[in-house]
């Protein structure tokens, strides 16, 4: 398990392993795989992220990842599986869970009325999470992390 602080300075445990109950886990992040690039979206207000948001009541884990990247992006994925997990400790006794996704998009749907984005966004594997355009939520250490791991496993 790794720990740092995140960009507003709250402590974050990340690691590819299970070590948190699955039912503490209330969040999904996706990272979609095209041929030769990476699948995100832009968020109005926080800027270029991977899909991702909070499991609706009644609704599996996988459910809310395919669910969130289609409303985000338009893309039906495939093959999804979990690269890890984080927690967010927003204080000493509160915190928050989430699972990150790898998958394969499928297709892309045009005109879909994308939900709270602007649509998708085409990246490759080798880009920056540096640059101000991306969100907060990208340029901590998990994404750093998570994206080294992609980068491991495709080869």
């Amino acid at each position: 398990m790794k720990t740092f602080k995140d960009a507003h300075g709250q402590l974050v445990e990340f690691t590819t392993g299970d070590c948190f109950a699955s039912d503490s886990i209330k969040h999904v992040i996706v990272i979609p795989k095209l041929t030769h690039g990476l699948l995100m979206t832009d968020h109005p207000k926080r800027g270029i992220e991977f899909p991702g948001g909070k499991v609706e009541e009644g609704e599996s884990l996988e459910e809310a990842a395919k669910r969130e990247v289609f409303e985000e992006t338009g893309a039906n994925i495939r093959d999804l599986a979990i690269l890890g997990h984080y927690r967010v400790y927003v204080d000493d006794s509160r915190f928050f869970t989430k699972r990150i996704y790898v998958a394969k998009v499928s297709n892309i749907c045009s005109d879909v009325g994308y939900l709270e984005t602007s649509g998708p966004i085409f990246h490759s594997l080798s880009i920056s999470f540096e640059d101000d355009r991306y969100s907060f939520l990208m340029r901590d250490g998990v994404m750093k992390e998570a994206m080294n791991f992609i980068k491991i496993s495709k080869k």
